[in-house]
């Protein structure tokens, strides 16, 4: 079966009259405005209501092309908003196997964050992209890297880790990576950010692609 020609239902709002699964206004418009989608596909379909009506964690298998990142996307962004008031902020954690997919996934909830203003809300459109680990791993090559590359990357490490500062509501990485970056909090005082952003208020974890995270070897991470 070809894997793009996935059923489709009307979307929430069209199936059972005005917006059943109560989304916000400003998650609706990015849906049909800045990404076009009148439809949900058959897993948005089943995870959408399990999540946000059931409040369900869920596991969610299905085809490459049937739509799974926005199958957990939209009940993350969705239940962010629903926190207006929550202090200390509640945060997401999507775990991704490779730098290229958290990239991606960054770029999907970019968009459905885009009416979310800092003044009509206190979800953060600042999101925290984490790709680099401080320790060898299955994932990452074992060519020794010069001293350039070195640096290059305890550069790129120590900005990314930075955008933790900036209260990001939602924080996307490797876990070798997410697992660094944990650690440094505790060691390096310039961060700014202590252990308690990550054990009191990352309120929703995703494992994305999670066959992959265990098969690139991240299970100690």
């Amino acid at each position: 079966r070809d894997e793009t020609a996935i059923d489709t239902i009307p979307l929430m709002l069209n199936k059972w009259g005005r917006n059943v699964l109560s989304l916000d206004d400003r998650l609706l418009r990015a849906l049909t405005q800045r990404m076009g989608i009148t439809t949900a596909t058959t897993v948005q379909e089943r995870a959408w209501p399990a999540a946000l009506l059931e409040s369900k964690s869920c596991r969610i298998r299905a085809p490459t092309g049937s739509g799974k990142t926005l199958a957990y996307a939209v009940p993350v962004v969705q239940k962010l908003l629903l926190q207006k008031e929550v202090v200390p902020p509640r945060r997401a954690l999507i775990l991704v196997p490779t730098r290229e997919l958290c990239h991606q996934v960054n770029r999907v909830t970019q968009v459905l964050t885009h009416y979310c203003h800092p003044n009509n809300t206190s979800l953060s459109t600042t999101t925290a992209i984490l790709t680099v680990g401080g320790h060898a791993s299955a994932a990452s090559s074992c060519l020794q890297k010069s001293s350039s590359q070195q640096q290059s990357n305890r550069e790129e490490q120590r900005r990314q880790w930075a955008t933790l500062r900036d209260n990001p509501s939602i924080i996307i990485g490797t876990p070798s990576a997410v697992s660094t970056a944990m650690t440094a909090t505790n060691m390096d005082k310039s961060l700014i950010v202590d252990a308690s952003f990550w054990k009191d208020q990352v309120s929703m974890v995703v494992l994305d692609e999670a066959d992959l995270l265990v098969n690139l070897g991240y299970e100690a991470d």
